[in-house]
């Protein structure tokens, strides 16, 4: 039987599916697709609590992680840690597989919480990086289905490990080891990007700040 929390996980869980396809048929959406809304909403809802990261570093203990994404949903802040693990099951409760991992664990200072999703079409895996595009450190497209070699060349911690795929994966959350877990694991982008909301992103970027209307006038006038 589930407790109070989880229930109240679960909860929050569901209204955030909601608040993401509310305005989408679920069924006639890619898995790429829902995962780049997911991530979408998180980078745009979601924002970085500096002070529970300190604290981390001071060696105050947190709260309990259940209710520590309780409080990532309800108030809209967290860092790595919950940002990451609310995105993987969000991801698995629409059945697409996600794989928190840790890097840069030796110093607790640069520890970096990341997550790579599967990709059923290439049965191959990507890293999603919601905290870099948060602190706005990467862009929303940069940190969305990238591979190791793209890695190399971010602005995040990950980039000192992530040439020895093996260490990557020396940590994992404690959910991920589980006994039906046996996929190889292959890094690769995604077959097919989300190509038309990466489109639509741009659009209303330039809309909001009237660049695309300013573009078009410049357009028919020349």
């Amino acid at each position: 039987m589930k407790n109070n929390l989880d229930l109240l996980l679960e909860e929050g869980i569901n209204e955030i599916i909601y608040n993401v396809f509310n305005d989408y048929d679920l069924d006639k959406l890619t898995d790429i697709e829902k995962r780049f809304l997911i991530f979408k909403y998180f980078t745009e809802t979601l924002q970085y609590d500096h002070q529970v990261f300190q604290n981390k570093i001071n060696g105050i203990s947190g709260i309990n992680p259940v209710e520590t994404l309780i409080n990532t949903i309800k108030y809209k802040t967290g860092v790595c840690n919950s940002f990451v693990m609310l995105y993987k099951f969000v991801l698995e409760k629409l059945g697409i597989n996600a794989i928190a991992c840790i890097c840069n664990y030796d110093n607790i200072s640069n520890q970096h919480k990341t997550i790579l999703v599967k990709d059923k079409l290439s049965n191959t895996y990507s890293f999603d990086d919601i905290t870099m595009v948060i602190l706005k450190e990467e862009t929303l497209e940069s940190a969305f289905g990238y591979d190791l070699e793209t890695a190399k060349n971010l602005k995040t911690p990950q980039r000192e490990i992530f040439g020895n795929p093996s260490k990557l994966f020396d940590m994992f959350y404690k959910s991920n080891l589980t006994s039906d877990f046996t996929d190889e694991i292959i890094i690769s982008k995604p077959i097919k990007y989300p190509h038309r909301f990466f489109k639509e992103n741009i659009y209303f970027y330039l809309k909001k700040r009237n660049i695309f209307f300013s573009f078009l006038l410049f357009y028919f006038i020349i």
